[in-house]
Order: structure tokens, then sequence, then C-alpha cells
């Protein structure tokens, strides 16, 4: 039979079992949660109060198992591994998400990828942001030279999710490697995607007529989608904005960014915006000091 750890005390803990009865056992270095088998069961004499007893453990019982499953419903949602994306350059990286598609984890999966990630902040960030920027930090340490192959192998539950997935990934990654790098192919295979790029250095040589680092204007997105990209993120809708500052577009190394601000009830809110994928680069918020 297994058992749950309640209550630890110095010489003794508390149990419960499978049948939902409170045992007291040997306290031999358990902590409260652990799954147990094999306890040392003390001996105990019946009490008057032993009726009383019983109520108290039976309550104590129930609302161990709501907490239990109230707990474990709220792991699954938000902190299990749903589904992964691994992304390998020559680094490779496993980018974990949740049911919601949320990352919760950037994991190196080589040598090369555990340095890549080591000092990678990817929280509060979406997974093409996060490829975005993994792409971006390997060009700068390295990794990333004249031309090579990013491959996306992606690990989902249902063919509709791999689906979904497969469609972001091959559409908005590559619109950023097109806005930085130059010429990028796409080819896609049941959940594999290998981006083949043709790197672009500006300032590695004279660029010709042809090889335009900027993207055209056509290719940007409108101001009023890059305001709707924002509000998404910031979790609000246009009601809720009550004034935007002026929006201006801006190119850092070789990329078009959308710099605004905007501001609602309560919070003051920063944005900076791939101008071209809509992935957002960077963002910050505060509350507003009513003083």
């Amino acid at each position: 039979m297994k058992y749950i750890v309640m209550e630890c005390h110095r010489s003794y803990a508390v149990l419960l079992d499978e049948n939902g009865k409170f045992i007291k056992a040997a306290n031999i270095g358990y902590c409260v949660g652990q799954t147990v088998t094999d306890p040392f069961i003390l001996k105990r004499k019946r009490s008057q109060g032993s009726s009383r007893s019983a109520w108290i453990h039976a309550f104590g019982a129930i609302a161990a198992c709501l907490i239990l499953v109230l707990g474990f419903g709220y792991y699954q949602n938000n902190l299990f591994c749903y589904s992964s994306i691994t992304m390998s350059i020559n680094p490779e990286v496993r980018i974990e998400l949740n049911r919601k598609g949320e990352v919760i984890d950037v994991v190196g999966t080589n040598a090369d990828g555990v340095k890549l990630v080591e000092n990678y902040d990817f929280r509060g960030k979406d997974k093409i942001t996060v490829a975005d920027e993994l792409i971006s930090l390997a060009r700068e340490m390295g990794y990333l030279t004249d031309t090579g192959d990013i491959s996306f192998d992606i690990n989902a539950p249902d063919q509709k999710l791999l689906e979904q997935y497969s469609s972001e990934i091959s559409r908005q990654v590559t619109e950023y490697l097109n806005s930085i790098f130059g010429g990028a192919n796409t080819n896609i295979s049941d959940g594999h995607i290998t981006i083949t790029i043709e790197i672009k250095n500006p300032g590695s040589g004279t660029t010709g007529p042809e090889e335009n680092p900027n993207p055209p204007s056509s290719s940007l997105l409108s101001v009023e989608e890059v305001k709707s990209i924002a509000l998404k993120h910031a979790g609000l809708v246009a009601a809720d904005v009550i004034s935007f500052a002026e929006v201006s577009l801006e190119e850092e190394n070789g990329i078009q960014v959308y710099e605004l601000e905007f501001t609602s009830a309560d919070r003051e809110y920063e944005y900076k915006i791939n101008a071209v994928s809509g992935a957002v680069i960077e963002f910050d918020s505060e509350e507003i000091d009513d003083d």
C-alpha cells in the first residue's frame, strides 16, 4: 500500500493511506507530500476521543484529496511539459511548452546548447521570440557563419497542434531570418522544419545593388498591427488603453523595430517589436505612481 506524508514531527510522521485513513509512523527522514510504501507503523491505544479524532481525520483526508486534485490540475496546465520544440544549429536547444503553449523552460541538449542558454532569460517570452533571440545569440557567439541550416523538430501530442506550431515557426522565424540575414528557404516534413539561410553581414564587404539587408516597407507590419500585438501580449484590449505615445520605426543591429509606449488606468508599458515578424523583442511595464 502507498502512503502520503501529511505531517512531519521530530520522532514520528502522520501518513494518509489509500483508504483515506491516517496512521502514525516512525519519521525516518520523511518530508510532507512524499509518497512512501513500507513505513514503520507505530501502535497506539484507542482513547475515548477516538470518534472525534476519526471525524477530524476524515475531514483532513477530504481536504488533502482536494488539495492534491487542485494542485495536480495546476501542475498539468502550467508546469507540465506538454510539447516541445528542439532547435538545432550546432548548439541544440529544447524549448519546453505547457498546455497553453507558454514557454516553461529552455534546455541545452548538447555542450554548445548548454553554453548558448547559460545566461539566457526566457521568462515572459513566447516561443517565437525565444527562437528568434537564440538564433541572434548563436550568431553573436559564432555558431552561425556565412551560410548554414537551422532545423526545428516539434514534439506535440496531436496532429492539430503539430501543424499549428509548424506553421507558426516556418512563417515567423523565416520572416525574422529574412529581415536580418537575407535569404532563407524553408522545408517542412511532418513536424521537422529545415531553414537554410544565407547570412549577409553588413560591413563585411560591399553590398551589391540586389543585396538589401532591410526589407521593403511593403513587408513591414502596419502601426495598427503592431499595436494589436503589444496589447495582446500585455493582456489588454483597446478599451483598456488611455493613451498611446507616438509609435516610431527604428533600426537596431540591422533589424527594423517598432518602438511604442502606451498607458492603461494603472500601468505604463514600453515595447520593442520586430517590424517584420511581429516578435516581441523587449517589453517593460510599471505601476503608475499616483503621488
